[in-house]
């Protein structure tokens, strides 16, 4: 997949073909995007064009809430989703220009669009004026094409980021990971902790969560850890480690049957299920015991996931 990145209109030389363009945030690249990508790739297949994707250079327009997906990650799914251009550009130069002139200078002459997919409660333009109807008219008057994706639903609702979202500051793990097709994770550097779990026999990695990233309900889960490749069961504590007078966010993970440094390594840990909500503990034999408890715990929920769900 090919990358660019985008102020004004100096780069169109970069894109060397015509395109069919899917537009959005895509926050989570959940199953309601995917179904617009898919949608994309049949028409791009139809019109024989490149397939591409346009968004926002931090993918979070201003005033949005927290990312599922950090923008890296963002880009990796889209890559592995087979999309030929990942077209991005900064909010600020596009936010207050008039529906017509974003889609004749932006997308039509900057990216090459021969056809414009977007989602069921698509608005474009300054303000956001612009809604599936006026996106279809204008592209019509250039001769292009516009297809919109109805919502897609499962369990009698509509998969959105903000539902997903929802859903992992519930601590809902298995509906966020039905909704997203896949685990949701985090994929963070390993940085230095305060050590006590190798002194109570449950060595564990920290990850600080970045302010942009969502963060899940405060507790205890059953996780699966990514390492080289591999796959290893594990338990994580999200939160503020009260029993260790912690104070910044972070995820706390012991990784079973693994010993190795990982420090300074992005590591991705899978969430599989909330087991319980994070407490204080009155002694570090009590906060033992609870983590012997949690590893047991882990290990049967865990037994289902012995197929990577990626």
């Amino acid at each position: 997949m090919k990358i660019i990145r985008l102020k004004d209109n100096s780069l169109a030389s970069t894109i060397e073909c015509s395109t069919s363009i899917a537009v959005g945030n895509f926050d989570g690249v959940h199953k309601g995007h995917q179904k617009l990508l898919d949608t994309l790739k049949s028409t791009a297949k139809e019109l024989n064009t490149a397939t591409a994707v346009w968004s926002f250079c931090d993918f979070t327009p201003k005033n949005k809430g927290k990312c599922i997906t950090l923008p890296d990650e963002r880009i990796s799914i889209l890559a592995r989703l087979g999309i030929d251009y990942l077209i991005l550009y900064e909010f600020e130069s596009v936010k207050d220009l008039p529906c017509e002139e974003f889609l004749s200078k932006i997308l039509i002459n900057t990216c090459r669009a021969e056809a414009v997919c977007c989602g069921f409660n698509f608005r474009f333009g300054k303000n956001a004026e612009g809604d599936f109807n006026s996106l279809s008219q204008i592209l019509s008057h250039y001769g292009k094409k516009a297809f919109m994706v109805d919502a897609y639903e499962m369990n009698g609702v509509t998969v959105s980021s903000s539902l997903i979202r929802q859903c992992i500051k519930n601590g809902d793990m298995e509906k966020a990971n039905e909704y997203l097709g896949r685990h949701f994770s985090v994929c963070l550097p390993v940085v230095h902790g305060r050590k006590l779990g190798r002194t109570i026999d449950s060595p564990t990695i920290n990850q600080n969560f970045p302010p942009e990233h969502i963060v899940p309900r405060y507790g205890v889960y059953a996780c699966r850890v990514i390492i080289d490749g591999d796959y290893y069961g594990g338990v994580s504590n999200v939160g503020v480690r009260p029993s260790v007078n912690g104070q910044s966010v972070n995820c706390e993970t012991h990784i079973f049957d693994y010993s190795g440094d990982l420090y300074d390594r992005e590591i991705r840990v899978e969430f599989c299920k909330f087991i319980r909500d994070e407490q204080a503990f009155a002694s570090v034999e009590e906060l033992k015991n609870a983590i012997s408890r949690d590893k047991e715990t882990a290990r049967r929920i865990l037994e289902a996931f012995d197929t990577p769900h990626q």
